[in-house]
């Protein structure tokens, strides 16, 4: 996937830095939405340098080319994932702030019928929809 983004980025005539490897690199490789400040700890980790401005400019720019999008996860910050080709929803611990991707068989036709009565009744056209699940997981409840 790395090097898919990376030539479909070179083919739009942008260049590819280290730093925006390197973060193309940390979204395929997350297991959960991230947000700036977890990017920039992960950059710390590596004893990598890079300014806060840096890593926000480039969200940005991933953000302009649809190469990934915001995850609203109920915190203060907004966090981010890879666009990736299946959709599917997220649990999120109360407690500990780990993220769950959720992806249970049928919902999505369910929501399809729901969003279609919706927008019929109010005349409006849906672009998207997140369905968020909080609680606690399993380590959180001992």
């Amino acid at each position: 996937m790395k090097s898919k983004t990376i030539n479909f980025l070179k083919a739009q005539g942008h260049r590819i830095t280290p730093v925006r490897e390197r973060i193309i690199e940390i979204f395929i490789n997350a297991e959960y939405p991230l947000n700036a400040k977890q990017i920039l700890d992960l950059f710390k980790r590596d004893k990598i340098k890079v300014h806060r401005a840096t890593v926000y400019r480039e969200i940005e720019f991933f953000l302009s080319n649809e190469l990934i999008h915001p995850v609203y996860l109920g915190q203060e910050s907004i966090s981010y994932e890879i666009n990736k080709q299946e959709h599917h929803h997220h649990f999120v611990c109360e407690k500990c702030g780990k993220v769950i991707d959720v992806n249970p068989i049928g919902v999505e036709k369910e929501l399809e019928k729901f969003e279609n009565l919706f927008r019929k009744e109010q005349g409006i056209k849906i672009k998207r929809h997140a369905l968020k699940f909080f609680g606690f997981c399993k380590k959180c409840q001992k």
